[in-house]
């Protein structure tokens, strides 16, 4: 396919300090990629990268049956043109992601991770260098995460989720059925 190439430089979304509720975002570079896949369909498949992230975002608090993200679409219609949704990436930066009530903060530093639609689901895989967890009154931090699974409306798919904490070296797999409810199941592997 041919393909086209578009990079926002020093993108900058909301003010900081974030109002409450409000999301702070900064991206160093935002590159998309416009792969044309056909002329005569008017297809496109676009996929973005952001480096040097700097996010600060404060999530409500759910309700019910929690977010209604599936099944994803993998195209939308935008005009005469049918638009694909490719690969989307982060790389580098910073993020700090707290619940409304300020019971959970998570924090992560160093993150290159790529996600993309699949049939419906979300595939996630990459490596985060720190993972900082605030709840329950605890902090803990973990280094060198490792992450590949995948996301749907019924189950969170788990194949590898790999840390070290404290010193030591500690891998995760499973899945969660019913994750976007107020009682998921686990079945997990702690290695």
């Amino acid at each position: 396919p041919w393909r086209g190439r578009v990079s926002l430089q020093d993108l900058e979304v909301g003010t900081r300090p974030a109002a409450a509720g409000a999301p702070w975002l900064r991206a160093a570079t935002i590159d998309l990629s416009i792969d044309i896949v056909s002329l005569w369909r008017r297809q496109l498949t676009v996929s973005a990268l952001a480096t040097d992230v700097q996010l600060d975002a404060t999530v409500p608090a759910t309700t019910g049956d929690g977010p209604a993200l599936f099944p994803l679409p993998d195209s939308f219609e935008a005009g005469p043109l049918r638009i694909g949704i490719g690969r989307v990436g982060v790389k580098g930066g910073d993020i700090v992601i707290r619940t409304a009530d300020g019971d959970m903060t998570l924090g992560l530093s160093g993150p290159v991770v790529t996600a993309r639609p699949a049939a419906g689901d979300l595939d996630v895989s990459g490596r985060i260098e720190t993972l900082r967890v605030a709840a329950l009154g605890r902090r803990e931090q973990l280094t060198q995460v490792a992450l590949e699974g995948r996301l749907s409306a019924d189950v969170i798919t788990v194949r590898q989720l790999a840390w070290r904490w404290q010193g030591e070296a500690l891998r995760l797999a499973g899945e969660v059925r019913q994750p976007w409810t107020a009682e998921p199941e686990a079945a997990l592997r702690l290695d």
